[in-house]
């Protein structure tokens, strides 16, 4: 009985999740979106670590949803994308280091931070399972 009910309600939280990402996708980007479109722009020179939303990831990094079979890196410099969570003891002991990194290499590097737990979905594409976690795209 008790197993039949967690597994009702793990099935019943990824459905509302999902249904949480189609809306959030079908919804226009809100002016706090906006500001931080506008505030990783002025980052990518000044160095400093990027953090992406999925719009912003497909404009910057891949359009998983165009080619979805092919990878097309948008970037015009190597990047580095740090797949973590807040909660995540080791992911903050790795941030100050990609914060470093980031303003060592300004101009040179981009490094992305993506948060798993607000974004899923770009955790998902890349089969992220544990964090934390890093891609070098070069």
């Amino acid at each position: 009985m008790i197993v039949a009910f967690s597994v009702s309600c793990a099935s019943n939280q990824s459905k509302n999740a999902q249904n949480n990402d189609e809306v959030q996708a079908q919804q226009p980007l809100t002016q706090a979106e906006s500001t931080a479109h506008a505030v990783s722009e002025s980052i990518d020179a000044a160095g400093g670590s990027i953090n992406l939303t999925k719009s912003v990831f497909l404009q910057k990094v891949w359009d998983y949803e165009n080619t979805p079979q092919e990878w097309v890196y948008k970037g015009d410099k190597p990047a580095l994308i740090d797949f973590y969570a807040d909660w995540c003891g080791p992911c903050k002991i790795a941030s100050p280091i990609l914060e470093e990194i980031s303003n060592d290499y300004a101009g040179k590097i981009y490094v992305y931070k993506i948060d798993t737990e607000k974004e899923r979905e770009l955790a998902s594409v890349f089969g992220i399972r544990g964090i934390p976690a890093f891609l070098y795209i070069p």
